[in-house]
């Protein structure tokens, strides 16, 4: 069962008397499917008690199956009867038009919910590991299928059918780049054909959870960007700082790190970014049951390479998910 929500309990000493979130057509809270491991459209409502679903009677039989009580609204500006004084909400994916129409006493715990939501649960881990398996798959079938006569475009396509073939979403547009146009970070696909070096970005989302994986073919600095990678694995082995890990990237690439110009990886779980960003700046520790990203790259105008895992933060260090 899940028991996600339990984690919020902290919030209720700011102050507050219930956690809302959206999920509407405008309005895509991850927080309502963290709550309510559902896709119903409404507004979930956590009393730090149990959760309640406000949605609308077309919606009736879907979150009746969610087994959490059900309020049915005749509209949404209905929603203050069962809304409490004071409210917390992630103002980040909430319209001015559903903020406007909250009478409640409003507190944003936006950077609040990104470090709860951080800590992985069991059956989190467990669909974010189903997700880097179908990702391992992916990237064998397009190892298999890479070649002159298909373009940037043409990858992308086959890599989107794939997905889709295995009943999946993709977490984002997959990046595909060909020469000089793996210097481009998120390069959008062209038609240049994949000739020479090749870089692939792509991820697949299974039952709501990312998987994020890069892999550059061909390209004459991938030792380099490995010893970065290991580098960077061996600080795991201990505490160590989100800006820690990236300064280890950076002394690892030596006189490449110039052109080192993004993080070193990001939190990923139902968002393909989520808090902590493994960047220059932030201060604050890597810990356990996090699942990061670590991408080291190289962007030059003439040349470009990354590579990207996903691990699990453990109490002894890390698991590799994507050690392939």
């Amino acid at each position: 069962m899940n028991k996600n929500y339990n984690k919020l309990d902290s919030l209720k000493e700011r102050g507050l008397d219930a956690v809302i979130a959206f999920n509407t057509t405008h309005c895509k809270d991850p927080l309502f499917y963290y709550i309510t491991k559902s896709d119903v459209q409404g507004i979930v409502l956590y009393d730090f008690k149990k959760p309640k679903i406000l949605t609308f009677s077309i919606e009736e039989d879907k979150a009746s199956k969610t087994g959490l009580e059900t309020v049915i609204l005749n509209s949404l500006k209905h929603i203050n009867k069962h809304i409490p004084k004071k409210i917390g909400i992630c103002k980040r994916y909430t319209t001015a038009y559903a903020l406007k129409i909250l009478k409640a006493n409003q507190k944003d715990i936006t950077s609040d919910v990104d470090i709860i939501r951080a800590h992985k649960s069991e059956y989190e881990i467990h669909q974010i590991k189903k997700s880097c398996g179908l990702v391992k798959k992916l990237f064998s079938y397009i190892e298999s299928n890479i070649s002159p006569s298909i373009t940037e475009t043409g990858m992308s396509e086959i890599i989107k059918c794939w997905i889709a073939n295995h009943h999946c979403d993709p977490s984002f547009s997959p990046i595909i780049a060909a020469g000089k146009n793996c210097g481009i970070p998120h390069h959008v696909p062209t038609e240049k054909r994949l000739k020479g070096t090749v870089l692939v970005d792509a991820g697949i989302k299974y039952k709501h959870y990312c998987s994020d994986c890069t892999r550059t073919y061909n390209s004459t600095h991938e030792k380099l960007i490995d010893k970065t990678i290991e580098a960077v694995f061996e600080r795991l082995k201990g505490n160590i700082k989100c800006n820690e890990l990236y300064a280890t990237a950076v002394k690892s690439l030596g006189t490449h790190s110039k052109n080192f110009i993004t993080s070193l990886g990001h939190g990923i779980g139902l968002e393909v970014h989520e808090y902590p960003n493994l960047g220059p700046s932030n201060k604050n520790p890597v810990k356990s049951s996090y699942v990061l990203t670590i991408e080291p790259g190289i962007y030059t105008k003439k040349f470009g390479i990354r590579k990207e895992h996903m691990i699990l933060i453990t109490e002894k260090g890390f698991t590799n998910l994507t050690n392939f």
